[in-house]
């Protein structure tokens, strides 16, 4: 997966930082109050440029991670086993394909008897989540003959028991998940409010500078 490390704002703060860092990097100090202000005007703005690159990168590596648990590891091998000739391996999936029963599976091609055959469990953690259940209910139930189908099949309690279990697991990783992911969601549009804000602060500055005018002080309030 490939996404965009930095937001448009983002990019335009960035060239603003530049712009202010060149911009007092360049101003003569001549004498110990000067150099100190000079100091902390450049103090400031390389402290934007830091905090942007860290949060950007942050946020890059997040949604990576996000890719990984809700995409569908079509890069990664898959420990299975061949349904015709038995042989098992590990493969990367060649495509994928929706059952009858409503779920997506992926499809490997056996290396030693070139078969191509699905995986058990369906390719999408929220759909193995639903499988789980759906399977669990399944064995629960009654057939046409009026026997409770895992026991028409041989499945022992415990294997219907491991079922739900999976179940109950499979959903606490995911509410976690879902959590987590609503946090980041603040946790971005904060930051992107103050990118905007101190855009708005620092073009203003740039614009009294490049007619003429001095400035003193700073923009904003994004250095946190």
């Amino acid at each position: 997966m490939t996404a965009e490390i930095y937001t448009e704002n983002e990019k335009n703060l960035l060239a603003l930082t530049t712009f202010f860092i060149e911009y007092f990097d360049d101003i003569p100090a001549y004498n110990e109050d000067d150099k100190k202000a000079k100091e902390e005007q450049l103090k400031y703005y390389k402290q934007i440029e830091k905090d942007i690159i860290h949060f950007a990168n942050r946020r890059y590596e997040e949604i990576e991670a996000t890719y990984d648990v809700e995409g569908k590891n079509w890069d990664t091998y898959h420990d299975v086993e061949c349904t015709k000739c038995k042989f098992f391996t590990s493969l990367k999936p060649t495509g994928e394909e929706k059952a009858r029963n409503g779920f997506t599976y992926f499809i490997f091609e056996c290396p030693k008897c070139e078969t191509k055959f699905n995986e058990f469990m369906p390719n999408t953690d929220l759909e193995k989540l639903n499988y789980s259940k759906y399977v669990h209910d399944y064995f629960l139930a009654k057939g046409k003959d009026g026997k409770i189908n895992h026991v028409r099949l041989g499945i022992s309690r415990d294997k219907v028991n491991g079922c739900l279990e999976l179940h109950l697991k499979l959903k606490a990783t995911i509410d976690e998940f879902d959590k987590s992911k609503a946090k980041e969601k603040i946790q971005h549009q904060g930051f992107a409010d103050m990118v905007a804000n101190e855009i708005l602060g620092l073009t203003n500055l740039k614009q009294q500078i490049l007619s003429g005018g001095n400035i003193n002080g700073t923009a904003g309030d994004i250095v946190n």
